[in-house]
């Protein structure tokens, strides 16, 4: 049972690497973080009323080390004692 965290999740490659891990049995993905530098997208947001047992999503703007220092803690607060098993960093910084 893996654990992912993956930022950039609100479109494209990162919401579809959750969607295509949301379809693996909970036995081999136990857990997944969405990072977004913001509210969840629409798409996002389906996923995490779909799948409220393995999905959570976690505000952090990786261009700015507060935000990913917080999102470090509420992360580790999600996964407890299971530790993070894969960290895909798909965000880009905005121009």
């Amino acid at each position: 049972m893996s654990s992912y965290v993956i930022s950039g999740t609100s479109r494209g490659i990162g919401l579809e690497l959750t969607k295509q891990l949301l379809a693996l049995p909970s036995s081999q993905i136990s857990t997944i973080v969405a990072l977004s530098r913001s509210s969840p997208s629409d798409g996002l947001q389906t996923l995490l009323n779909t799948h409220t047992d393995r999905l959570h999503h976690v505000i952090a703007a990786v261009d700015d080390n507060a935000s990913v220092q917080k999102a470090a803690t509420d992360v580790e607060k999600i996964l407890g004692n299971k530790g993070l098993d894969v960290l895909v960093n798909n965000a880009g910084i905005p121009s």
